[in-house]
């Protein structure tokens, strides 16, 4: 975790980094029940284990809170998998590989964004730049970077 505070320098945007322990989970559609549709319970637990290293991160770094942020945010993620039990050891020597397989990157984003809305910023329409990456190492976990980029957004609204 990298906390990097550079709110009021120009060019620096205020940033945190924090690690989500445990395999990343895609986001899942919202099944039907019998009161209405109800999300499922491996996405809600990822959504509030996402939310909760957010807020040890925050809480550690004395980040101010940002839930009423509006404006611009970039949002980066690289998502760890296990290794298939197939892999060879000369490609696991390596460190990492990169994951072509399942889940989609944009279910891993879609569930991370999803978790910080209200927390981290007003709402995820706000994230301008996204980057997700999977890869498969020895521990699954899924490293985020959030860089709040300043009130281009409010600007460009009001036009």
């Amino acid at each position: 975790m990298k906390p990097q505070h550079g709110a009021g320098e120009p060019g620096r945007p205020l940033s945190l980094e924090f690690v989500v322990p445990g395999p990343p989970q895609p986001k899942e559609r919202a099944r039907p029940g019998l009161k209405g549709f109800y999300t499922p319970k491996k996405t809600s637990a990822y959504e509030k284990a996402v939310w909760t290293a957010y807020l040890w991160a925050a809480a550690r770094t004395l980040l101010p809170c940002m839930r009423d942020y509006t404006g611009c945010v970039r949002l980066d993620v690289m998502a760890f998998f296990q290794w298939p039990k197939s892999t060879p050891l000369y490609k696991r020597a390596l460190g990492w590989l990169w994951r072509p397989k399942t889940p989609d990157w944009d279910n891993v984003g879609k569930i991370i964004s999803d978790a910080l809305n209200k927390i981290a910023y007003k709402d995820d329409g706000q994230i301008v730049d996204g980057r997700v990456r999977k890869r498969e190492c020895d521990t699954p976990h899924a490293m985020i970077r959030l860089e709040w980029l300043g009130p281009a957004c409010e600007a460009s609204e009001a036009e």
